[in-house]
């Protein structure tokens, strides 16, 4: 048996900060009267990410605005929702506050730095129980989100519920350039 410690890679807590929702949703063309929430997903869409989950959830959801940010250059016809590739870091931050909450379907991540990036942002996210939340205490994982396998339940959770988060604590907590 081996000790290991999990050394996290600090993210910008300067550049990935809370920005107005509805400035970047007006700035982004996103219909809120349309839609009753906004969720993103980051992340090449293929299964070391859950994409096919992922993507049963965005078809189920036609009520949910989606936002797909991929480092590849992929596409996808989305009636609800818009795709964007290769993004720089202020975009990816101001895609971030449009969103209500973030989802990854990852069975496995190592740290899963989007996830980190959206809790600097203030966005709930849902996800496995895997990457950083695994180093988080059952409370501060209520805190950030819905942790869990059940990504299909979290989502209609998540956008019916109007329960406070404090996610960009937990995350400039241990995650931060600042405090690292």
């Amino acid at each position: 048996e081996r000790n290991t410690v999990q050394i996290p890679l600090g993210v910008d807590n300067k550049l990935f900060t809370v920005i107005n929702k509805n400035d970047m949703r007006k700035k982004y063309n996103i219909d809120t009267k349309k839609y009753n929430s906004i969720g993103i997903f980051v992340g090449a869409m293929n299964e070391v990410k859950g994409w096919s989950r992922i993507k049963n959830i965005i078809n189920e959801h036609q009520d949910i605005y989606w936002i797909i940010v991929s480092k590849h250059k992929e596409e996808l016809n989305l009636k609800n929702g818009m795709v964007y590739n290769q993004v720089n870091q202020l975009q990816l931050c101001e895609l971030y506050n449009c969103a209500d909450f973030f989802i990854i379907g990852s069975p496995s991540e190592t740290q899963c730095l989007a996830a980190i990036e959206c809790c600097l942002c203030g966005v709930h996210i849902i996800m496995r129980d895997t990457g950083f939340v695994t180093n988080l205490t059952m409370e501060e994982k209520n805190h950030i989100g819905i942790i869990g396998d059940n990504l299909e339940q979290a989502v209609y959770t998540i956008k019916n519920s109007d329960k406070k988060y404090i996610s960009r604590e937990i995350a400039e907590k241990y995650y931060s350039i600042g405090e690292m």
